[in-house]
């Protein structure tokens, strides 16, 4: 039966080891969707993390200001 083997990997893997291009599009979905889920959470680390650095500025004493000689 090497005949059926041949007809599979004709189906899942293209000829030649090449990817079918209805693969390649469903891939090319999923990709563009983790990189809309990596931006956000990029963005919800980002922001936190500035409101972070915010509120240890605010708990600072005030400095005094700097006079002209």
């Amino acid at each position: 039966m090497p005949g059926v083997h041949g007809v599979r990997a004709g189906n899942c893997h293209g000829w030649r080891a090449q990817i079918m291009p209805a693969y390649r599009e469903g891939q090319a979905d999923q990709l563009c969707a983790l990189g809309s889920i990596l931006n956000a959470a990029v963005l919800w680390t980002t922001t936190r993390s500035l409101d972070a650095d915010v509120e240890q500025l605010h708990a600072r004493p005030a400095r005094p200001a700097c006079r002209a000689a």
